[in-house]
């Protein structure tokens, strides 16, 4: 397990990543609604652009402003070679 920066001073373990989105598409639209709905949304934006959508293994889902890009290139540089 390895921890990956997720913005707003938090951190996520990698293998809890089930889904990085752009919060523009309306899938992660539908999926924000859905969390703030049922308590499983977080925010760890800091109130600044929300520019990602995280969905958790354990089906929270989490807005931050780190890129998709960005987060993916952390959790990519995170994971084991071959």
């Amino acid at each position: 397990m390895r921890l990956i920066n997720i913005g707003g001073d938090s951190v996520l373990a990698d293998s809890e990543i089930m889904m990085i989105a752009d919060p523009g598409s309306a899938v992660a639209k539908r999926i924000i609604e859905k969390a703030k709905e049922t308590d499983k949304l977080i925010n760890v934006t800091r109130t600044n652009r929300t520019r990602s959508v995280i969905l958790t293994v354990s089906g929270s889902v989490i807005i931050s402003s780190i890129t998709v890009e960005t987060l993916t290139q952390r959790v990519n540089a995170n994971s084991p070679q071959p």
